[in-house]
């Protein structure tokens, strides 16, 4: 039977005088990797405050395969790190704490393996599955138009690898752009929120002038009055105001227009009011698109 109480005092000596020690063997000390039936043995060699272990791990009956690594104090306990070698050369990587008080404790693997690490088990169990192995990358992974070719390089990007046309430069993509903006109806009320433009937007902010003269206009009628804007030939002629300041003005509307290859427009203005209007120096304040 293990006797528990003295391998603890020794471990606990042994790590009292670290500092101090250079190569001395503690003694040879067995676990079980639970719940499986793999049993670890390990000679710990004191160097230092580190210690080196060299053992084997039983693989259930199966073994031995090499193990080695490295233990150091941990806090009340001590930390395990080391590798087991399995036939056909894939490393088992195993981390473990035990108590100083027990000298048991937990474990757990690469692969996410865990369980207990019982000092001096030996029960049964399934074999600790081995490690998972990675997996290769194969030509099959690539696409075709990626891999194929009869270049070569150190990396995926081959150097015989050419992007097609159908990848537009950004001199391409600007100029495809540009010719679109131009076509007509290239901005439709699809593209414009209710709202969002003003007539300042459309038409600028600088309003122009023009000297109707004199204006009677019939009460509830309407009457047509001829507008010369220079340079402004085909655009679009747009009322802002009609004699700002003159009595009965306020009720004058005005309709837009389109000016002809003269730079004129023939206006309607119209009374709102049953009144009848009539001044002189009437002007007309506007603006063209």
């Amino acid at each position: 039977m293990v006797d528990r109480s003295r391998i603890s005092c020794g471990v606990l000596v042994a790590l009292a005088v670290a500092a101090s020690a250079e190569a001395q063997v503690i003694g040879t000390f067995s676990w079980q990797t639970l719940p499986y039936c793999n049993r670890v043995t390990l000679t710990v060699v004191q160097h230092a405050a580190r210690f080196q272990l060299i053992g084997s791990d039983d693989l259930c009956g199966a073994g031995p395969a090499p193990v080695t690594g490295t233990a150091v104090p941990a806090g009340g306990g001590v930390s395990f790190g080391f590798m087991a070698v399995l036939p056909g050369g894939a490393p088992a990587h195993i981390s473990a704490t035990i108590s100083l008080a027990t000298l048991s404790g937990a474990w757990s693997d690469a692969d996410g393996r865990s369980g207990a690490f019982g000092f001096g088990a030996n029960v049964g169990g399934p074999p600790r599955p081995e490690p998972a192995r990675a997996t290769a990358i194969v030509p099959g992974q690539f696409a075709p138009s990626v891999y194929g070719g009869s270049g070569s390089a150190a990396t995926i990007a081959r150097s015989d690898h050419l992007h097609d046309d159908r990848y537009d430069t950004s001199a391409t993509v600007d100029s495809k752009v540009a010719a679109a903006i131009l076509t007509p109806n290239h901005v439709t009320t699809t593209q414009v929120v209710d709202g969002s433009l003003s007539l300042a937007d459309i038409f600028g902010t600088s309003n122009r002038s023009y000297n109707l003269g004199t204006l009677s206009v019939p009460g509830s009628g309407c009457i047509v009055v001829s507008v010369t804007s220079t340079g402004d030939a085909f655009r679009l002629l747009l009322p802002i105001r009609l004699g700002l300041g003159i009595p009965g003005s306020a009720l004058l509307s005005a309709y837009p227009v389109v000016l002809n290859t003269s730079d004129q427009a023939a206006l309607q203005v119209c009374n709102r009011s049953a009144t009848p209007f009539n001044a002189a120096g009437v002007i007309l304040e506007y603006r063209v698109s």
